[in-house]
Order: C-alpha cells, then structure tokens, then sequence
C-alpha cells in the first residue's frame, strides 16, 4: 500500500467510522502514506476497537497521526470494551509529528491493555512514543510494553510521548507498563 500524496492508509481498512471491530486482523505489508497512516487503519473513528492485531509491516508517512497499527484512534466513549487489547507491532514506524508504535494520536478515552511495540519508531518531529506519540484525555495503559528505539525532536519517550490529562476533572493512569528501548531526543 503506497502513497505519499494522499491520507488515511492503512493495510487492512484507510478509514474506519463508527463501530468497526478489528479482531485477529494481520498486516505483512509495507504501507505508506501521508498523514493518517497505520499497519492495520489509517484512521479509527467512535468507537472501534481492535484485539488481538498484528502488524509486521514497516509503516511509513510523509506527515503526521502515524502508528503500527492505526494513525488516527478517536474511540469517543467510555465502555471498557471499546480498547486496544492484545495487539502487537514488530514494524518500524517513521513520521513527522504523532508517531507511535501503536498509535500515532490516541484521541479520548483512548484504552490500551496488553500491547507490545517492537518495532522502531523515528520522527524528524516531536509527539513520539513506543505505544503512542499522542495520548490525549481520560487515557489508560495498562500491561504495555516497548522494546522498539525511539527518536524524534522532543516530546519523545518510551510509551507516550505526549500525554495531555486535559482538566482537574479528566483521568489518566498509566500501569504495569515498561519500556526497554533507547530513546533519544534532538530538542
């Protein structure tokens, strides 16, 4: 899958809208793209929830909102279920801003459990993490782990590179979670 003209790439689905489960879905392929670019969807929108994904395939973007496994993840509810559960990246990621492992912006009520980046991630930018470049409102991450090197400008880390609560109100927790890659910033 290539382009570097266009948005929403991904090598199962570019852009998926209200409800869609990816379950067990593999990617081998290399993909690339421009902004909105992932291993399995470029772009994930209300509540769609992926288990048990796999991506191998490098993924690769001209711009932003870049992950192993989708770009763009805005899951907009609460319900547990609705979450990223047992998913594993083992391709390299490169982007400009919002890259991740995982994720490249992980948009409220963004829920990770049992995820696994292996791959590297690297940004000429900043927004850069081993599980999500972005993690924006009531976040959980729990049982994740990465192992990929990270690099980017700044606002890069191990699992979230940038991580933004949002009011005295909103939650975060971050669990159980390790990094074992290097991580280098330029800024």
């Amino acid at each position: 899958v290539s382009s570097t003209s266009y948005s929403y790439h991904g090598g199962v689905c570019g852009y998926s809208y209200q409800g869609c489960v990816f379950d067990s879905c593999t990617n081998t392929a290399a993909v690339a793209g421009s902004s909105y670019t992932g291993g399995i969807t470029g772009y994930a929108y209300y509540y769609t929830k992926f288990e048990n994904c796999t991506n191998t395939g490098s993924v690769t973007s001209t711009s932003r909102n870049v992950g192993g496994i989708v770009g763009y993840w805005y899951p907009n509810t609460s319900v547990t279920s609705v979450r990223m559960y047992n998913c594993t990246n083992r391709g390299s990621v490169t982007g400009t801003y919002y890259t991740g492992g995982m994720v490249g912006y992980a948009y409220y009520y963004a829920k990770f459990f049992n995820c696994k980046n292996y791959g590297n991630v690297s940004s000429t930018s900043y927004g850069i993490g081993g599980i999500a470049g972005y993690h924006y409102y009531y976040g959980i991450m729990e049982n994740c782990e990465n192992y990929g090197n990270v690099s980017g400008s700044y606002y890069v880390a191990g699992l979230a590179g940038y991580e933004y609560v949002g009011s005295s109100t909103a939650s975060y927790r971050v669990y159980n979670c390790k990094n074992e890659g290097n991580v280098s910033g330029t800024s």
